[in-house]
């Protein structure tokens, strides 16, 4: 195939070079507001590219620069900045949700139990002090960056292991 080597796909990884990370994160931005690719590639990627250590740091700074990015477009411009970004979004279905399932909604940042990106949007509406909705956030995306990156790179080391 076209990655017959662990070397060549770290090369085609990180053929952008001191801006590969760079890449990643901005890839991480634009997958939260636009939604192309599934929410588990990127970070797999990553670990792929950058190996666990890196790979983690890069994956998780872009994934909690996404989610503040989410809560706040939707805290300052409300609603319907919400339904451009996600078309079938259902505000008071959320609403609800989040009232009744406090704990689950912060485990989705950990595990995807639901989508993180309509997540940041949705308590971006509500009453969530920022600082709260930060430092969830990123405690709850370290642990998903982390075992996505140990997946993408323990897939490398399988694949590629001479």
């Amino acid at each position: 195939g076209a990655f017959g080597s662990r070397d060549v796909v770290v090369d085609f990884m990180q053929q952008f070079g001191l801006w590969a990370p760079l890449v990643l994160i901005i890839l991480l931005i634009v997958e939260t507001l636009i939604a192309p690719l599934p929410g588990g590639f990127l970070p797999v990627a990553s670990g792929f590219a950058f190996g666990p250590v890196l790979g983690v740091l890069y994956s998780w700074f872009g994934a909690v620069l996404s989610a503040l990015i989410a809560f706040s477009l939707a805290r300052r411009y409300g609603e319907r900045v919400v339904r451009f970004f996600i078309q079938s979004f259902n505000a008071e279905g959320y609403r609800s949700d989040i009232k009744r399932n406090q704990t689950l909604f912060w485990l989705s940042y950990i595990m995807p139990i639901a989508p993180a990106d309509v997540l940041s949007f949705t308590l971006g509406l509500s009453a969530i002090p920022l600082k709260r909705f930060a430092s969830y956030v990123a405690a709850g995306f370290l642990v998903r960056m982390t075992l996505w990156n140990l997946f993408g790179d323990a897939l490398l080391q399988l694949l590629f292991t001479e």
